[in-house]
């Protein structure tokens, strides 16, 4: 999408396993109001222990943070009801309907920003950012924008099913990459035992015969931070036992299997469907989660 994603790792990596009481005293007036997506989010809270704040944000409010600034300050505006009501319906249904509590628990911060125009200084101008996970207590989304300067202009709400599904799934797949860093997933053990993680792979095009390309070796590729495509995996430097499992995860929940099946054919890469296959398996069995709906477009009103 040509944004600039802030992408670092969870505030909470030394966090006790108690799960996070919501009977805490709070930075924020909660609920924001009395509307229908107010309970939306109320539910929200007591479910997944975070809250999503959208009305009483200011701009001092956005460079909360441990490390401080990340080369610039963050600014970000609260919504306006439609906004608001926009917003809380693209996390409820778009996000929060594919999580599990259990799975969060110590993955979400205390807060989430729903943000109108948030963007970061920079020397050539205002730099748009749809997500921030590098804050004190929060994480920042926004959906939409008008940012003045000269690198961007405007960030534009998802309009058709493949923006909805490309716009939640970077911020899902961030979440789940957090979910099994911090072990909230176990990773199998096959994904140590039937894996080479030394020997070099080769990925350029002319290389598909060769028995170390990546495909043939069982490497899927990679999804870049700011984006939910696929690439090539180009060093074996570059995955780990627990990297590949995660990329088995995203392969998941970017395609649903039958065009999985045209972009791998099983004749050509049998490890990468007999690896597909084992990891949704995996998680119903052991997480009753099918990350595999996440994959499927979703259909608007």
């Amino acid at each position: 999408m040509g944004l600039a994603l802030f992408l670092l790792s969870s505030c909470h990596e030394d966090e006790t396993l108690t799960p996070r009481p919501l009977e805490m005293e709070l930075r924020y007036e909660f609920p924001e109001g009395n509307n229908a997506w107010d309970q939306d989010l109320v539910e929200i809270a007591d479910k997944f222990k975070t809250y999503l704040i959208y009305k009483n944000l200011a701009e001092e409010d956005f460079d909360r943070s441990w490390v401080g600034s990340s080369g610039g300050a963050v600014h970000g505006s609260p919504l306006n009801d439609e906004q608001a009501a926009f917003y809380v319906d693209f996390m409820k249904n778009h996000v929060f309907a594919f999580l599990i509590p259990e799975l969060t628990d110590r993955i979400l911060p205390i807060y989430i920003y729903l943000a109108y125009h948030m963007y970061l200084d920079s020397p050539l101008g205002a730099s748009p950012s749809t997500t921030k996970y590098d804050g004190m207590d929060f994480w920042a989304f926004c959906l939409e924008g008008d940012v003045p300067g000269l690198l961007y202009t405007r960030i534009v709400r998802p309009q058709t099913p493949e923006e909805y599904m490309e716009r939640r799934g970077i911020i899902l797949k961030e979440i789940l990459q957090r979910i099994v860093a911090k072990g909230n997933i176990a990773i199998p053990s096959e994904f140590e035992n039937d894996f080479d993680y030394e020997t070099q792979i080769v990925y350029l095009v002319g290389s598909e015969s060769d028995i170390n390309y990546y495909k043939t070796r069982g490497f899927p590729g990679q999804m870049g931070p700011k984006n939910f495509t696929i690439a090539p995996l180009k060093s074996i430097s570059n995955t780990s036992m627990q990297r590949n499992f995660i990329d088995y995860m995203y392969l998941a929940i970017r395609y649903e299997r039958d065009v999985i099946l045209n972009l791998y054919p099983e004749d050509k890469y049998p490890k990468i469907i007999k690896y597909y296959d084992f990891v949704v398996n995996y998680l119903k069995k052991n997480y009753e989660w099918d990350i595999t709906k996440i994959a499927v477009l979703p259909v608007l009103n």
